[in-house]
């Protein structure tokens, strides 16, 4: 006998630094990494900033997530955005600020 487990609901909500596009992009790989999950979301924003990118990841203490912030606008802030997501992760892409004319 044999067992086939299929972990299902499996997602990360992305907000890509434009107001109203925020996406909730499903995880069918286990390896799928931060600049994967962007690309799927259709990318940073034209009002994004890209070095400012946060990854909320929920601990224990849902009170109290790890927060960890990547720089994607250099080639050095490349290598971070090569971590792996876990499923209810949230990215966040800071908006830039907008003065009304």
């Amino acid at each position: 006998p044999f067992v086939i487990l299929k972990a299902i609901n499996r997602r990360v909500i992305i907000f890509p630094g434009e107001p109203g596009a925020a996406k909730v992009i499903g995880l069918s790989n286990n390896n799928t990494t931060v600049l994967e999950v962007l690309a799927l979301a259709g990318g940073i924003g034209n009002n994004g900033k890209a070095q400012n990118v946060k990854l909320i990841r929920q601990t224990g203490d849902p009170a109290n997530p790890s927060i960890y912030k990547l720089d994607l606008s250099k080639i050095d802030g490349i290598a971070q955005g090569n971590m792996v997501v876990q499923a209810n992760d949230i990215i966040y892409v800071e908006p830039r600020k907008r003065l009304a004319t």
